[in-house]
């Protein structure tokens, strides 16, 4: 084997082993404490009006960035897992081609339909920001793709940290100027330091890839056919459409229907859950290309074993900080300020479906590498479409807080289909036919 490739099966105990994974979320949870450091001094410099104004676009602009990569963002992670473990640098370099191109050509065409459709009547003074916003579709799909090749190539710092370092980084710029010349920073100052944070990102994103794909090698032709890249991706694309409705569906509808300054404690309430999803993410982010790669050997009990790993790390990480939170949900948001207070509520139902969902494990993500688009995908469009009437209707009639419970019964409803389904789906795995096997490191 060549010094340095990549090329590597490991055990499940291995994937997930507390150093690897301690060092994935530690990283992860310094960022969002800057990250949320940052976002302080932003909320209280802008205030309520125009905090909600950008957090009511990134809210929009988010979910069109994931659909616009046509579900390549997950066939990367699950072909680009069984290139990289057969060696076929070849197979694995048209995959990431393929994406990016995807990526920057919709995203560009759905980033075009975002800023001509913009409710201009509705926010007359917001025309900048939609125009900025709309460059955050296309960046922030390219980027998600190229987060996909570097988890794939056993990357997972190059993938997570860049993004919000560079954001906290240019936020810190404006703040910092506002101060020194002096000036009051503007919702529109704030989105230009976004995307320009995301431009940066995606720029170094694409050198470390580059990089990381020079280190696989390239001993061997997977054979796979058109027809089942192209079924994967489709289902892929449905599944995180599905997605956006079922997780995003709420914040979505309420930055069309509340008011900027009623939506801004809404949305830094949906921070917080971020900051208790850091185990989930991190097991998710190391395990995911694993589940593809211990699949297309055909070793099903360390699939399993690694599924049950993932939940017992994931629940026994979460339980301190999701207590903490729901004790402390209204000191915490008086940090921002006493208007955002309101919000206390919410951020107690959002902490208690964090623990819930860390119990259940990264069911979703499992299904998906295993070969289980098709049953994610119907699973998450069935609870999508219910979800969206239902967050809608609890939102109309007790606004926020019903919004919230909706969407944390959805999420939750589909975490459990999914792990069911992975029963279910493990039960029937064979290895993938025409795929050598992948090499196993040495010692």
């Amino acid at each position: 084997m060549t010094v340095g490739a990549v090329s590597r099966t490991g055990s499940a105990s291995e994937s997930l082993s507390l150093a690897r994974l301690g060092g994935v979320a530690g990283a992860k949870l310094l960022t969002m404490l800057l990250g949320g450091i940052v976002q302080l001094f932003v909320a209280r410099a802008l205030g309520p009006r125009q905090f909600g104004l950008c957090t009511a676009l990134l809210a929009l602009a988010t979910p069109l960035a994931a659909v616009s990569t046509l579900g390549f963002q997950q066939t990367v992670l699950r072909f680009g897992a069984r290139s990289v473990a057969c060696g076929d640098r070849r197979a694995l370099e048209r995959i990431a081609k393929r994406a990016a191109t995807v990526a920057v050509l919709v995203g560009s065409f759905v980033a075009a339909a975002f800023v001509l459709l913009a409710p201009r009547d509705a926010a007359p003074d917001a025309s900048l920001l939609w125009f900025l916003g709309g460059f955050l579709v296309p960046l922030g799909a390219l980027s998600l793709v190229l987060g996909s090749l570097l988890r794939v190539l056993e990357r997972p710092l190059a993938a997570m940290l860049p993004e919000p370092l560079l954001r906290a980084a240019t936020m810190t710029f404006v703040l910092t100027a506002g101060v020194i010349f002096p000036f009051a920073p503007s919702a529109e100052d704030v989105m230009l330091a976004s995307v320009t944070a995301l431009v940066l990102t995606v720029l170094w994103s694409s050198r470390a890839a580059v990089g990381g794909l020079a280190t696989v090698e390239d001993r061997s032709a997977t054979t796979v056919q058109n027809h089942e890249f192209i079924r994967a991706t489709t289902y892929a694309f449905v599944l995180l459409t599905a997605n956006a409705l079922a997780t995003r569906s709420v914040a979505a509808v309420l930055a069309c229907v509340l008011a900027p300054e009623e939506f801004g404690p809404y949305a830094l309430a949906l921070r917080f859950p971020d900051l208790l999803a850091v185990p989930c993410w991190g097991v998710t982010l190391i395990a995911a290309p694993r589940f593809a790669s211990l699949q297309a050997a055909g070793r099903r009990e360390a699939n399993a074993e690694l599924l049950g790993r993932s939940r017992l790390v994931t629940t026994a990480f979460s339980v301190g900080p999701v207590l903490i939170t729901t004790v402390f949900a209204e000191r915490l948001l008086g940090l921002f300020g006493p208007s955002y207070t309101v919000a206390t509520t919410v951020l107690r139902l959002f902490a208690l479906k964090a623990l819930v969902l860390a119990a259940i494990g990264p069911t979703l993500a499992a299904l998906t590498m295993l070969g289980g688009e098709r049953t994610a995908a119907l699973w998450m469009t069935l609870f999508g479409t219910l979800g969206v009437g239902a967050c809608g209707l609890a939102a109309a009639r007790w606004g926020a807080v019903g919004g919230a419970v909706a969407q944390s019964l959805v999420e939750v409803a589909v975490a459990v289909a999914c792990g069911r389904a992975v029963s279910r789906h493990a039960k029937h795995q064979i290895p993938q036919e025409g795929t050598p096997a992948p090499m196993r490191q040495a010692g």
